[in-house]
């Protein structure tokens, strides 16, 4: 449990990580350098120009009372957080023991990489539901029967069946002298 809760604080903070530099896209930082030290009118800059880039507004001011620099990350230099968001979501489900393709997400994987995914989740399930049956009865002599997950064995062999034969002949599979 602690090992899934880490990965859910670090997908929470790698997501707000990408939520504020969106968001720092869309509406970008300024950097203002005042020709005073005096707090008052550095406190009135502030509440001026934050009132007129929260509306969109232009800011008229007069010649050499300020630079302004914007900051912001260089185009094409940006950290793309969606592969690591992804990576955090996948060992989500591998830490937990519990299959992608089992909530459904089956991107980027054949249907044969997820029957097979599948029946090693239901092997594991099965056996963990016989311990806890054999458990309960051998330990409180209570007797019962966990319904056990959805087969793909059917489709696997209904698939089989729709291939037809496989038609190969023994010299495709060995080497010989005949070549």
């Amino acid at each position: 449990a602690g090992k899934l809760k880490l990965i859910i604080v670090m997908k929470n903070e790698a997501m707000a990580d990408m939520k504020t530099l969106m968001h720092w896209h869309v509406k970008p930082r300024w950097k203002h350098k005042l020709k005073t030290d005096d707090p008052i009118e550095i406190a009135a800059y502030k509440t001026k120009m934050d009132a007129a880039s929260g509306t969109g507004e232009n800011i008229y001011e007069p010649f050499d009372v300020s630079e302004s620099e914007l900051i912001s990350v260089p185009p094409n230099s940006t950290l793309n957080f969606l592969p690591w968001i992804q990576y955090l979501d996948d060992l989500f489900y591998q830490v937990g023991g519990v299959p992608k393709i089992i909530i459904g997400g089956t991107g980027g994987f054949t249907e044969q990489a997820v029957t097979i995914t599948y029946l090693a989740f239901q092997q594991n399930i099965e056996k963990r539901q016989l311990y806890w049956e054999e458990q309960l009865l051998s330990q409180l002599n209570i007797v019962i029967k966990l319904v056990k997950p959805a087969s793909v064995e059917n489709n696997l062999l209904t698939d089989k069946q729709k291939d037809g034969p496989q038609n190969i002949d023994a010299s495709e599979t060995t080497a010989g002298e005949n070549q």
